[in-house]
């Protein structure tokens, strides 16, 4: 068998000339799609799986914030609560002690009032003892009380300390010699002399002495001269033991 040697060079060139066709027509471009095509896939899942990963941050973020919320949520409804009956507890202590303060204040005025009645009948009963006194000394003074009225008047007027003695001489020097007795019923002639002795030797004084008749006096007499008033009677004494009492029921 006789081999072309030119021939088989010839096939040979034209094979690798196929192969270099081939590859730079065909194998390149396939590969190069193929790599392509593998870069795109490399990056598409790149990309899912750098969306995947943002979901997932994304739902993990939605997650905790959703915790937060109701963590929040739950702790303002803790604190709505807790006000809530913070507030009940004030206003219901405001309200004892409105009610305690409201209390306190009738029962201050029960006492009050109750007290002022208690001072009032007190007043009233004790007025009542003393117009029954005035009544009774004015119904029991006769005669021989008033002489020895008159009597024990004239010998306070004869033993006046020296102070009050030396004023009204005073006033008697100074020419107010107005002189006068007053009392309750008209005086003895007896009376009226002892009473003139015991003024005129007490103030050495020859003016005339008025006796006059006043309804204000029980049981007693009453010197007015040189602008000072000398005397004793019961219903004076009854006025100051009423005024003491008065004066007592006040505190």
């Amino acid at each position: 068998m006789n081999i072309d040697w030119f021939t088989f060079a010839a096939q040979i060139f034209n094979f690798l000339v196929l192969v270099v066709l081939l590859r730079w027509l065909l194998y390149e471009p396939i590969i190069r799609a193929m790599e392509e095509r593998e870069e795109k896939i490399a990056n598409r899942l790149e990309e899912a799986n750098r969306k995947r990963e943002e979901a997932e941050n994304r739902k993990s973020e939605y997650e905790q914030k959703t915790q937060e919320f109701d963590e929040q949520h739950e702790q303002r409804l803790n604190e709505s609560r807790q006000e809530a009956e913070k507030q009940r507890r004030q206003l219901l202590d405001e309200a004892k002690q409105a009610v305690d303060a409201k209390r306190d204040e009738w029962n201050e005025t029960l006492d009050r009032e109750r007290e002022d009645l208690v001072a009032e009948i007190r007043r009233e009963a004790a007025h009542v003892g003393f117009r029954a006194a005035r009544q009774t000394l004015s119904q029991l003074a006769d005669t021989e009380l008033e002489q020895r009225i008159c009597e024990a008047f004239a010998e306070r007027i004869e033993k006046l300390d020296k102070q009050q003695h030396d004023e009204i001489s005073q006033q008697l020097d100074d020419g107010n010699t107005n002189c006068s007795v007053a009392s309750q019923f008209d005086l003895s002639d007896e009376c009226k002399e002892r009473l003139r002795q015991a003024v005129n030797g007490t103030f050495e004084i020859d003016g005339d002495i008025r006796f006059e008749k006043s309804d204000e006096l029980i049981c007693g007499l009453e010197l007015e001269i040189g602008g000072y008033s000398i005397g004793w009677n019961a219903n004076g004494f009854l006025q100051d033991m009423e005024r003491r009492l008065n004066e007592k029921m006040k505190l």
